[in-house]
């Protein structure tokens, strides 16, 4: 059974400025039927330093990126608001810095890895 409605409809509820509705209708949609949902509860890591991030936008939710000092302080880089992307640049070079936490229930929609490099390299959108 595919995911691709419901990502549609995930993304169809996202914000009228998010990173989403600024592709063209077409892109949205191989990119959300691509997608994996993901809910992370409150406090929990999205993502942690040192590992591959896989593009994504919050669906709901707000997530923090931050950095971790060699003595294990962290500092806050931004903050990631539902509609916002993440992970884009990763496909390209790595940060292997950043860690992401959900700071309330929060769910991602990753990205297809391999849509959002073929969207890039062929200039789609």
């Amino acid at each position: 059974m595919t995911r691709c409605p419901e990502n549609i409809q995930l993304a169809a509820g996202l914000p009228g400025d998010g990173f989403l509705s600024a592709l063209p209708a077409e892109l949205r949609e191989v990119l959300s039927c691509g997608a994996d949902p993901a809910i992370y509860p409150r406090g929990s890591t999205i993502h942690s330093p040192g590992s591959k991030l896989r593009p994504g936008v919050v669906v709901t939710g707000l997530v923090r990126a931050y950095v971790t000092a060699d003595d294990g302080r962290e500092a806050t880089v931004r903050y990631v608001y539902r509609g916002d992307a993440f992970g884009l640049a990763d496909i390209f070079v790595a940060d292997p810095a950043l860690g992401l936490q959900a700071l309330s229930e929060t769910t991602v929609l990753y990205f297809d890895e391999s849509q959002v490099s073929h969207a890039v390299a062929n200039d789609v959108g």
